[in-house]
């Protein structure tokens, strides 16, 4: 019986070990807006606040937010990019268009999803991309036959149907 290591909370069909976690200990660098984008928010769902905190320049006169404002008790569930704009190995900055999805943590069996969806802004400096700030954006709606945002490869209506919106 072989064991197959867990995927990445990224959404990659690659497992954590060689997708993300390369890039929370150092070994490699996101060569994209998206692949940082992805990579920060595998680190929201390990609680490794340190490299939030490290991937983080905020916009010039504001201060990084502190690993303790980064703490959150939020289940971070699933993660779909709607969209980018550069970002690229070859560019400066970018754009990545996501929502997260999310649970609070409670003992509720049926704890509604929730959702953060963001526009966010990149810059690269000397090889290494940063999270800049970010726009908050509407709702997405999740339909039935939609792959259930907690990464199950079910369909929603399967999964957690308590989730449709």
């Amino acid at each position: 019986m072989s064991h197959n290591p867990p995927l990445c909370y990224c959404g990659n069909q690659k497992p954590f070990q060689h997708c993300c976690q390369p890039i929370h200990i150092a070994k490699s660098r996101a060569e994209t807006a998206e692949a940082l984008m992805r990579s920060r928010f595998s680190a929201f769902c390990t609680q490794n606040l340190s490299y939030l905190v490290a991937t983080h320049q905020p916009p010039l006169g504001q201060k990084t937010p502190t690993e303790d404002e980064y703490h959150s008790e939020n289940q971070w569930v699933g993660l779909k990019i709607l969209n980018t704009d550069l970002g690229l190995k070859s560019d400066n900055s970018g754009h990545v268009e996501f929502v997260a999805f999310y649970t609070l943590a409670t003992n509720d069996a049926i704890e509604p999803l929730h959702q953060l969806r963001e526009r966010s802004f990149f810059e690269q400096h000397n090889h290494q991309w940063f999270y800049v700030s970010g726009e908050a954006g509407s709702r997405v709606k999740i339909s039935r036959n939609e792959t259930c945002p907690c990464q199950s490869g079910k369909k929603t209506k399967k999964c957690h149907p308590h989730w449709l919106c």
